[in-house]
């Protein structure tokens, strides 16, 4: 047995997770993804051809065109994930909701993140699907949004733990129906079944605040003086 008064080993800082103890009190879902990073911005016009290029439309009508239009226009926000300037990833905030009425009566003013790709295949599982969905969260964020979600094909149970993992809960099953158009002029129509994934999001005041506090936390557990003026 150890006798009373023993030494012990003191804890070293870079074990303790100072960012998630304070988003776990703020009750909010941290992930720090690890792997391959990427710049996330939204698609500008001259993107969209750099955007088919590697990663081809199926349809004869280019949806990264179409994305970029529904930006333009204010109906959504068209975020790419780029990686030594190429394009390794992209997903849509649809600021109106899911297309499904059903899904967008039960969770009005909801955005949804939509169309979320991970390109080629070969970086897939290295956290940019993470940090696409980290950033729309931010979007939404920023314009005052308590909540977003997004859809998931119940044929895809390994990108459902993923979102269940970042704080994504399902509420309801819908039919994600969609038509593409080939180059020898036939409509293909598709039905995919989903379930409609939504996640609270944290205040934006309360997220300010825990990186203030984390910043100061960091300084007085290495010795280091925070940026900024204090504020007594």
């Amino acid at each position: 047995m150890r006798s009373i008064g023993a030494a012990t080993t003191p804890i070293p800082y870079k074990t303790i997770d100072i960012e998630g103890f304070l988003m776990f009190v703020l009750g909010e879902t941290v992930c720090q993804p690890q792997g391959v990073k990427a710049t996330i911005l939204p698609c500008r016009d001259i993107d969209v051809a750099t955007l088919e290029h590697h990663n081809p439309s199926p349809s004869v009508h280019s949806f990264h065109a179409r994305r970029f239009a529904n930006q333009t226009l204010g109906d959504s926000t068209y975020l790419v994930a780029w990686r030594e300037r190429v394009p390794v990833g992209r997903a849509e905030i649809k600021w109106d909701g899911c297309a499904d009425d059903t899904v967008k009566n039960a969770h009005p003013g909801v955005p949804e993140i939509n169309g979320l790709e991970v390109f080629p295949e070969t970086l897939r599982g290295n956290g940019l699907g993470t940090q696409l969905v980290t950033a729309a969260e931010t979007e939404a964020t920023a314009r005052g949004l308590d909540r977003i979600g997004l859809g998931v094909a119940q044929a895809n149970p390994a990108a459902r733990r993923l979102y269940e993992r970042l704080g994504y809960h399902g509420t309801h099953t819908y039919l994600d129906r969609y038509s593409c158009l080939d180059s020898l002029g036939t409509w293909h129509h598709f039905a995919d079944a989903c379930v409609f994934l939504s996640k609270p999001l944290p205040r934006q005041r309360s997220r300010v605040a825990a990186t203030s506090l984390v910043a100061r936390l960091r300084a007085a557990l290495t010795g280091a003086r925070p940026h900024g003026p204090r504020h007594m």
